[in-house]
C-alpha cells in the first residue's frame, strides 16, 4: 500500500508541475493564476507524500 501511495503522491506532484509550466500567451493574469494553482497542486502532492504515504520514514 505504501508503494501505491508513493506513486499517487508523485503523480500529483507531476501534474502540479505540468500546470506550473503551462504557458498562456497574451494573458498575464490567467498565466499567474494557473501558476498559483499549479503550486497549490504540487504542495498538496508533497503533503500527501509527507503525511499520508509517510515517504522518507523507515
Amino acid at each position: 500500500m505504501k508503494f501505491v501511495n508513493t506513486i499517487i503522491g508523485l503523480f500529483v506532484i507531476l501534474v502540479g508541475f505540468l500546470v506550473v509550466f503551462t504557458t498562456v500567451y497574451e494573458e498575464p493574469l490567467k498565466m499567474t493564476s494557473i501558476n498559483i494553482i499549479g503550486i497549490i497542486i504540487a504542495g498538496c502532492g508533497l503533503f500527501y507524500l509527507k503525511k499520508i504515504a509517510e515517504f522518507g520514514r523507515q
